[in-house]
C-alpha cells in the first residue's frame, strides 16, 4: 500500500522525508486526468521543499495508470527515480524540470502515448531505457549540456522521426537508438 511507503503532505500525496528541508514524493492517490506536483509540502507546520519522484513512485498504482494524462514537475525537482512513471498507457505530457540532474533506469518506460520530450542540459546522462517503448514518441530535444545517452535509452520509438544531437553529446551506448523503425534522420553537431 502507497501510504505506508510516505506520509500524507498535501491533499492526497505522499512523500518521504529525505533529510534536511527536503522530500520525495512516493505516491498520489486522487484520480484526475491531470496533476500538478507541488514545489513544497507541508507537514506538522515543517514545510519541505519537492525534491525528488521515488523510484515507482506511480509504477502500478493502477487506477491513476487509466486516466491521469498530464503531470507538471516543479523546478525544484532534480531527481526522477527508476521506474518513475513506467507504464503510463495514457500520460500524454510530462513537463521535465529544468534542474533535474538524475533520473533512474526506465523511468519513462512504455509510456506509449507520450509524444513530445524535453531533456534539460543538467541531465547530463540519460539512463538505460528511460524512454523505452514510447511508441508515440515524436520529438525529443536534447538541450546543450547532455552528455551521455545509456544502453536502449529511446529504443522501440517508433514515431521517432529526426533527432538531433548537442554538441556536448559524448557517447552513445549500444542499441540506444534500435528498433526505431522511422528514424530517418540524426543531425550531428560539427
Amino acid at each position: 500500500d502507497f501510504r505506508e511507503q510516505g506520509r500524507q503532505m498535501n491533499d492526497s500525496l505522499y512523500y518521504k522525508i529525505l533529510g534536511g528541508d527536503s522530500v520525495a514524493l512516493v505516491s498520489a492517490g486522487t484520480d484526475l486526468d491531470s496533476l500538478e506536483i507541488p514545489a513544497y509540502a507541508t507537514s506538522t507546520g515543517t514545510v519541505y521543499r519537492v525534491t525528488a519522484i521515488a523510484d515507482s513512485a506511480f509504477y502500478n498504482v493502477g487506477y491513476l495508470r487509466t486516466r491521469l494524462t498530464k503531470i507538471i514537475l516543479p523546478n525544484t525537482i532534480n531527481t526522477i527515480g527508476a521506474y518513475a512513471f513506467a507504464g503510463y498507457k495514457v500520460l500524454r505530457e510530462i513537463s521535465i524540470p529544468d534542474q533535474l540532474i538524475t533520473m533512474g533506469d526506465r523511468a519513462f518506460l512504455a509510456c506509449s502515448v507520450l509524444d513530445n520530450v524535453i531533456i534539460p542540459g543538467t541531465l547530463v546522462t540519460i539512463p538505460n531505457y528511460a524512454f523505452s517503448q514510447c511508441t508515440a514518441l515524436k520529438n525529443i530535444t536534447l538541450s546543450e549540456g547532455v552528455r551521455m545517452i545509456m544502453q536502449s535509452t529511446f529504443s522501440d520509438c517508433t514515431s521517432l522521426k529526426q533527432i538531433t544531437l548537442p554538441q556536448s553529446l559524448t557517447t552513445i551506448s549500444h542499441y540506444a537508438f534500435s528498433s526505431c523503425s522511422s528514424l530517418k534522420t540524426i543531425v550531428i553537431p560539427d
